[in-house]
């Protein structure tokens, strides 16, 4: 989890083309600024899945664990 400035964010980190599932949900943070109507920051959760396993009782196999 980081915080970067709206003029700053990572969007080559971002989209990286990491294989894999990943979720990275990003939210505003930091001074809210009234002219601009919007925050300073955004806050950006990187993350990737690990392991899965299936709902119980759907008979479905969990999905392939990527590196």
């Amino acid at each position: 989890m980081e915080n970067f400035h709206e003029s700053v964010f990572p969007d080559e980190r971002f989209h990286d083309g990491i294989p894999g599932v990943l979720v990275r949900p990003i939210t505003c943070v930091g001074t809210y600024t009234r002219m601009a109507k919007d925050r300073t920051e955004n806050l950006v959760v990187f993350t990737r899945l690990v392991a899965s396993s299936p709902l119980p009782g759907t008979g479905l196999p969990p999905p392939p664990n990527r590196p």
